[in-house]
């Protein structure tokens, strides 16, 4: 049996209402970080876009991504961590 429009909308806003309740950064059992960020229109067109050209998903694309990055920065995020510590 199909759903009308209403009840896929109530159904939508229910699942919409519950998923407000847990904002913010939350931990999965495996280490991982889900948290909402917004991105330009085209930045988010562009990862998508290559994400499925490359056959991942978007946020293992933008885990690739921001992996290439640490690396090419290791040193100023080494020196960032540092200072950070030096504050406590």
């Amino acid at each position: 049996m199909k759903q009308s429009f209403t009840q896929a909308t109530e159904a939508q806003q229910i699942e919409k209402a519950a998923g407000q309740k847990k904002r913010g950064r939350k931990k999965s059992e495996e280490g991982t970080v889900r948290f909402n960020c917004y991105l330009r229109e085209d930045l988010a067109n562009y990862a998508e876009t290559m994400s499925r050209v490359s056959g991942m998903s978007m946020a293992a694309f933008l885990n690739l991504i921001i992996e290439q990055h640490k690396e090419a920065h290791q040193d100023t995020y080494a020196a960032a961590l540092a200072f950070r510590e030096k504050l406590k």
